[in-house]
């Protein structure tokens, strides 16, 4: 249950971060490279109770802060959580560049999934647009972050760790 609780908090701060940082420079749209990091991280070093649990977390909390459809962001990251999770059983890597460029592809998948549903939903091709304008800044931008995000759970789950083997509650 410790590693759910990290993998989604650090994901959400993160996020609002994200969020905060990307509004002070004017960029108008969301770039959703922690959630796609989030989820690889959370396919990849988790079993697979507590991954999806803090999936199913992470994206019900990513609904409540974007705009669209209600369920939309949930239902898409956990689809994008089914499908790296199927990937990753079958290819696993510990290597970083592995894990950089699982991350960027499933960033690209994310978004894409995102622009066809848009697409369908409100009968507009303007997210088509949107992806490809910035599908590619995204990819690079989860595949740099994937494993500093995958690094700061570590680092938190060995330090709450050693407190708690230490007797220190």
């Amino acid at each position: 249950m410790k590693r759910v609780v990290i993998n989604a908090v650090c994901a959400m701060l993160l996020m609002i971060i994200q969020s905060n940082v990307d509004s002070a420079f004017g960029i108008d749209y969301v770039c959703q490279f922690v959630v796609i990091a989030a989820v690889l991280t959370g396919a990849g070093a988790m079993p697979m109770i507590s991954s999806c649990v803090s999936m199913l977390i992470l994206a019900c909390v990513v609904d409540f802060f974007v705009s669209g459809p209600i369920g939309l962001y949930a239902f898409i990251c956990m689809v994008v959580f089914g499908i790296s999770r199927a990937l990753l059983t079958r290819f696993r890597s510990e290597r970083l560049i592995a894990v950089m460029f699982w991350g960027c592809l499933l960033c690209v998948l994310f978004e894409s999934l995102l622009a066809v549903v848009y697409s369908l939903y409100y009968w507009n091709g303007q997210f088509w647009h949107i992806f490809a304008r910035s599908f590619w800044v995204d990819a690079i931008l989860t595949a740099l972050f994937t494993p500093v995000l995958m690094w700061i759970e570590h680092l938190v789950e060995r330090i709450l760790s050693r407190r708690h083997a230490s007797g220190l509650n």
